[in-house]
């Protein structure tokens, strides 16, 4: 809206995502936070974008994909069975909430004993290493193809479903457009809202919430019967 008007828009973010976003329509130059001084006119955090612009639910342009795919070459994910399905079990453990978002590696066991699925890991932490110990050779790892979120997308481009619990993967699938299934905790972040299975902000997404604070075993089994009943099986 701003680049129409003639105004020079300047994007500050963090340098993993510079990649990504260097692209995005309207966009005139990334700069890296802390790299490259910034002199601009105005300033101000992307999520506080929606209240200037008096974006309510039914506002939300909600246009997907609204990121542009990186230019690199496709993520070399292996051979693979038909359906392709990249997962997400756990979140940055500095984050404030992420005792009640994230969830043990163990609790995905009734998912990947879907042989019918390639299931291809989206961790690019250590949280992979403790999946090694459990899931012996059900979950692919590409952790040495994943430097940044370009990266993170060229992959789930190549997938057909991602699952995923409340992350960076959750809003990056969800911005390229591809089908996302989301299992989020009993009391979730503010953007999933309540009692609705779908996304405002993103069409492609399912959510899959916990009936009761903890029950994550729950969850899972829904999305195991989720599966079985989709096209994906």
């Amino acid at each position: 809206m701003l680049a129409d008007q003639g105004a020079r828009v300047l994007l500050e973010i963090d340098e993993p995502l510079k990649r990504l976003l260097e692209r995005v329509d309207g966009v005139e130059q990334v700069i890296v936070s802390s790299v490259s001084p910034v002199s601009a006119s105005f300033r101000i955090p992307i999520m506080s974008l929606p209240h200037r612009f008096n974006t309510t639910l039914d506002l939300i342009p909600a246009n997907v994909p609204y990121l542009p795919l990186p230019t690199a070459t496709a993520t070399n994910i292996g051979p693979v069975a038909e359906t392709i399905i990249g997962i997400a079990w756990a979140g940055r453990p500095t984050h404030k909430n992420d005792s009640n978002r994230s969830l043990e590696f163990a609790s995905l066991k009734p998912l990947l004993d879907l042989t019918n699925f390639s299931w291809i890991s989206l961790q690019i932490d250590d949280h992979h290493s403790e999946a090694a110990l459990v899931a012996k050779g059900s979950l692919r790892d590409i952790r040495d193809q994943i430097h940044d979120f370009a990266d993170t997308a060229t992959a789930i481009v190549a997938m057909d479903l991602v699952i995923t619990v409340d992350t960076a993967v959750a809003h990056l699938a969800g911005a390229l457009g591809k089908p996302v299934w989301i299992l989020l905790p009993f009391a979730p972040d503010w953007r999933w809202l309540l009692e609705r299975n779908d996304s405002p902000w993103y069409p492609t997404v399912n959510l899959f919430r916990q009936k009761t604070p903890g029950d994550w075993e729950g969850v899972i089994n829904r999305v195991v019967e989720a599966l079985l009943l989709s096209d994906y099986s």
